[in-house]
Formats: structure tokens, sequence, C-alpha cells
């Protein structure tokens, strides 16, 4: 498996950093690629299912459907998708820390096959664009707390 690690010390409680990177609406705040995300299908756990989220890529807007794996309040977060044969898994552990959270994202990139040759370049993709994922969450939620609320 190919991927990487990143890791950021983020001044709220694990549960409002969880909530906030678990919430759609906040979506965009972070990445302003995504324009819209849905739910498709619930799960049993809250947050846990299917949803459609619908990203601006190369001038025109690209469906993705992610799956949340694992939505362990407050601490766990773990989401899927697959393209062309590859899955991509993003796992977040939140760990308390002081008076905030150290937040630990594990992307990998899955293969089987002869795909498995692509799995590296795919995650170094990856990190070129999500390399600065957690410090884009860390600045959409201080932005949000200046705004009051």
């Amino acid at each position: 498996m190919a991927g990487f690690k990143l890791s950021e010390y983020i001044p709220f409680s694990p549960e409002a950093v969880f909530d906030f990177m678990t919430a759609p609406q906040h979506a965009g705040d972070i990445r302003a690629a995504i324009k819209h995300v849905e739910l498709v299908e619930a799960g049993a756990q809250g947050r846990v299912g299917r949803y459609q989220v619908l990203r601006q890529q190369g001038g025109q807007e690209v469906p993705t459907e992610v799956t949340v794996l694992n939505g362990q309040r407050p601490y766990e977060y773990t989401v899927a998708t697959e393209k062309d044969e590859l899955r991509l898994v993003y796992d977040y552990q939140l760990k308390p820390e002081g008076e905030g959270t150290q937040v630990e994202l594990r992307a990998e990139v899955e293969a089987e096959g002869w795909r498995k040759a692509l799995a590296w370049l795919v995650a170094q993709q990856l990190r070129s664009g999500d390399g600065d994922l957690l410090k884009a969450l860390r600045r959409a939620m201080e932005k949000q707390e200046k705004k009051g609320g």
C-alpha cells in the first residue's frame, strides 16, 4: 500500500473538530473545490453512510461517491472512495491535547494486480493536492470562530 501521513494541532476540542469536519455543509469551507455534498444512504451510526460529493476538477464538476467506514465520535473517522479500481482511504484519529486536538491523518491507496504499480503515483498526487488538508481544516474552524459561530 502507498500513502502518506499528516498531523496537525487544532485548538478546538475533539468533539468540535469531529463535528466540523464531518458536517457536509463545511466541506466547501475546508476544500474550495468541493461544491456540494449530499447524503445518499444513511448508516446506523449517525454520519456513517454514503455521500455524493461534487467537486470542481479541471474546469468541470466531477461527482464522487464517498463511503464513511467509521464514525466513532469524537475520536475516529474513516472515509473511502474508489476510482479506476483504486481505493482511497482517509483515516483520521483525533486525540485530546491540552486545550485542543492533535489530528492524525493516514491516507492510503489500495490496489490489486497491476494497478499496485500506480498506487505510489496516485498517493504522491493525493499528497500534492491534500498535503495541507489538516491545515485547511484548522483555518476553516478558526475562520468560523471569528465569524461567531
